[in-house]
């Protein structure tokens, strides 16, 4: 908003059900005086296709309105509010991860604007690094549970489980490994066989991951 001269901002998110976007967020110019529309704003919820976010969602392309005071806006939900503290025109910019609309960006202003098709670029490209962003989230926190769920399943197998580098190091134990060396895995890790058996079964041990390193 400072950047570009917008006095209004906020983003819409998928509400729980993944039904409707409601206002997660909002920033505005603080000579402006617009926390009652803000706080009126929370109230909303946009399903596909109503309003302006609604809109945007639908459509996944960013939209510009130059008038949301008039219910043939399509922002009609809102015409009064937007009446009441004098905002004008507004535009509406996707943020796109894994080809789906994660929320939606609006942003007002109180004079009349005419479509900006620079602006509209500048800020749209705000958007993509955004999703580029929640896209990595997604990816790291859908890797963090997958390994947690594997490493569910291996503390709570029968079997003797472990993972090592190829100098015989160990990177992973599982809880049958702590119980056999009467060790913590944060002891383990990193340490080899001759840390923990004698020289003869640890050569055993290195001969034989030799092996599965060939």
């Amino acid at each position: 908003c400072e950047t570009t001269g917008w006095v209004h901002g906020e983003a819409w998110l998928l509400c729980s059900d993944c039904k409707s976007l409601e206002c997660a967020v909002s920033w505005s110019e603080p000579s402006e005086k617009l926390e009652g529309f803000a706080k009126k704003s929370k109230e909303f919820k946009f399903p596909p296709g109503i309003g302006l976010p609604g809109s945007v969602w639908s459509s996944k392309k960013p939209e510009w309105r130059r008038d949301v005071t008039v219910t043939a806006s399509g922002n009609f939900l809102r015409a009064v509010l937007t009446r009441k503290f004098n905002l004008k025109s507004a535009i509406g910019i996707p943020v796109i991860a894994n080809d789906e609309v994660v929320a939606v960006l609006c942003f007002f202003v109180r004079e009349l604007r005419d479509e900006d098709e620079h602006l509209l670029k500048l800020i749209s490209t705000v958007g993509v690094q955004l999703g580029i962003v929640i896209q990595r989230k997604q990816t790291e926190d859908a890797l963090r549970e997958s390994e947690e769920r594997l490493r569910s399943i291996l503390d709570n197998a029968t079997a003797i489980i472990y993972i090592k580098d190829i100098h015989g190091g160990y990177t992973f134990v599982n809880r049958q490994v702590e119980k056999l060396l009467h060790r913590k895995r944060d002891e383990i890790k990193g340490k080899t066989s001759y840390d923990f058996f004698p020289k003869e079964i640890a050569n055993v041990h290195l001969e034989n991951d030799r092996k599965v390193i060939e």
